[in-house]
């Protein structure tokens, strides 16, 4: 290990150790130990072993395989089909427009040699993969991507076009793509170097795909649009599977490709790709793109649109199940996710009127089914939607109106309904304080027929005050709501339930500290008068029956040996009483 490592961010090399050694170690030392890499026959010169492998053919060039030894790797060799001096300038005009230009998506030149053994010969990366035109054959590339790909070759133009170098022969087979998803744009042996001067006059291009510029094989005819031109050409053929220009013969080709006439493309092409293809192969270059950014921008916008018109689609398929869903219940996932598909749709192409229309359209079929069904809540938030998104839709006044009819209605049935509340309410009082009535009734006169109304024992004195509240605490776990439905309801029961709870602790009292007798009943009386003198701020009455209780407690504690018949009397008069006020009030 390297010594006196100080920089953890730096990387450590083997040359640490050579140089840590090389007082230590001989130079063949260090070499067999340090540098495993070094070959005894490495030299200068390049060693290129070239197969019979074939990979291509063009116009004048065939394309072998072959192996270089330093550094070991694969390569691509390409010479030409026939030499002579003028190929080979040709040849090696290509080789020098290539090599200048040094981008990811063209590919690089290696080595150019002048002199080969069979002529000049350029060595390039050997490339895993098939050009476009064939994988547009095989139908093994979708429109999308292909379209992508397109998109990255503008990169290479854009490169070129700004060093004055123009392709000239932009065409799927001249794309070339890695099976690692590398994209080259290949094949520059008639590309234009406007850098240079003294340009031969010479038509070249391929017909199929050709600007009217480019008939003229003039060199100051052509620049950035020609390419661009080619572009939308190549875009055509992606997208109808046909060339831009057809025909049997050069001179019945070279009259379509002067007159370079807009092309109708069918319902089934996304209408702003057609559009950029007749606007790129215009016979004006002053009408194309003016250069390949500007055209990338637009094919970039595009797509875009296209995959929104797509999200669309799948919009349009959820307003269709949307429709079909006969309830609310069942269509308000439909509609959910149909609504977020077209506000998705709008985020991508926000001045989209389809998108728009999704989400309206949407809104409108669930508020239909909603009001239907008087859903009232979920219709008024998304009536508030509609009139964010859409205020002067013509749906809108009928919509306010149906809602408004039933707010009315809501509002009515809610009076009418509060009104029957309040009056089950009343009648539940009075029932629970009727029955209280009875069950004291029916303690006492158990107790007076018994004989023992005089000798109590202490048995029935707990029992005739459990009973009525066990049976009070049982209506209330019952009719809780309708007892305490209002605040009048709430008071006389909460008083009832302490009066009874008070009179059974003092009875508990009572026996505890002292003989439980009927002579000290006579307190209760005082709680019957607490119970009515409470009552006289609701009820005017309560004074009359405040006035009976006194006279009951003052029998009380004169006799107090009946006090207990006393007592039970104030309680039926109570319980009774009470029933009957409550059921007067209104």
């Amino acid at each position: 290990m390297p010594k006196e490592i100080k920089n953890f961010n730096k990387t450590i090399t083997l040359y640490q150790y050579y140089v840590e050694s090389e007082d230590s170690l001989s130079e063949d030392d260090v070499h067999e130990k340090f540098d495993p890499f070094l070959e005894p026959d490495l030299t200068d010169e390049v060693d290129i072993k070239i197969s019979d492998v074939k990979l291509g053919e063009g116009g004048m060039g065939i394309v072998f395989e072959g192996t270089q030894k330093f550094p070991e790797r694969s390569v691509a060799v390409k010479r030409l089909k026939k030499r002579g001096p003028r190929y080979e300038s040709l040849f090696k005009h290509e080789a020098m427009i290539t090599g200048k230009l040094i981008h990811p998506n063209i590919l690089p030149i290696f080595i150019f040699r002048p002199e080969g053994v069979q002529g000049p010969e350029v060595i390039m990366p050997l490339l895993d993969g098939q050009n476009l035109e064939h994988k547009l054959e095989k139908n093994e590339i979708p429109l999308r991507k292909s379209l992508e790909v397109v998109n990255q070759i503008c990169y290479a133009l854009s490169y070129a076009h700004s060093r004055q170098v123009y392709h000239r022969d932009i065409k799927p087979e001249n794309i070339m793509l890695g099976l690692s998803g590398e994209v080259y744009l290949v094949d520059w042996g008639i590309a234009l170097d406007l850098s240079k001067e003294n340009h031969v006059k010479r038509m070249v291009g391929t017909p199929a795909y050709m600007a009217p510029e480019m008939l003229s094989g003039n060199a100051k005819d052509v620049d950035a649009r020609t390419d661009i031109y080619l572009l939308g050409a190549m875009i055509h053929r992606l997208l109808t599977g046909k060339t831009r220009h057809s025909g049997n013969s050069f001179p019945e080709i070279s009259v379509q490709i002067r007159k370079s006439a807009p092309h109708i493309y069918p319902k089934s092409i996304f209408r702003e790709l057609g559009l950029l293809c007749n606007k790129c192969c215009h016979k004006n270059p002053e009408k194309r793109p003016q250069t390949v950014q500007i055209f990338q921008a637009e094919l970039i916008d595009a797509l875009e649109h296209w995959d929104t018109m797509n999200l669309i689609q799948k919009g349009r398929e959820q307003i269709e199940e949307l429709k079909k869903d006969t309830s609310s219940k069942e269509a308000y996932p439909t509609f959910v996710q149909a609504r977020i598909i077209f506000e998705q749709a709008l985020m991508s192409w926000p001045t989209s009127g389809t998108a728009q229309r999704g989400v309206i359209n949407s809104i409108l079929l669930m508020l239909e089914k909603l009001l239907a069904e008087r859903e009232l809540g979920t219709a008024q938030k998304l009536f508030s939607d509609l009139l964010s998104i859409a205020p002067n839709h013509p749906k809108v006044p009928s919509l306010q109106e149906s809602i408004s009819i039933l707010e009315q209605r809501r509002l009515s049935y809610l009076e009418g309904n509060t009104e029957d509340e309040a009056e089950l309410s009343r009648e539940v009082c009075a029932r629970v304080l009727t029955n209280l009535g009875i069950i004291s009734v029916a303690g006492f006169l158990l107790t007076l027929f018994t004989g023992r109304i005089v000798n109590l024992s202490d048995q029935d004195l707990f029992l005739n005050a459990l009973i009525p509240i066990v049976y009070f605490s049982y209506a209330l776990f019952r009719h809780h709501s309708f007892l305490f439905y209002s605040r009048a309801s709430k008071t006389i029961n909460i008083l009832i339930m302490a009066t009874l709870g008070v009179m059974l602790c003092h009875r508990v009292f009572e026996y505890i500290y002292s003989s439980l007798i009927p002579e000290r009943l006579a307190f209760e009386s005082v709680f019957l008068i607490l119970f009515w003198s409470n009552m006289i701020a609701r009820y005017r009455r309560a004074v009359v029956l405040t006035g009976i209780h006194t006279v009951i407690a003052i029998f009380c504690f004169c006799w107090g040996a009946y006090s207990f018949v006393f007592i039970n009397l104030g309680m039926i008069l109570t319980f009774f009483a009470a029933s009957y006020l409550w059921n007067e009030r209104v």
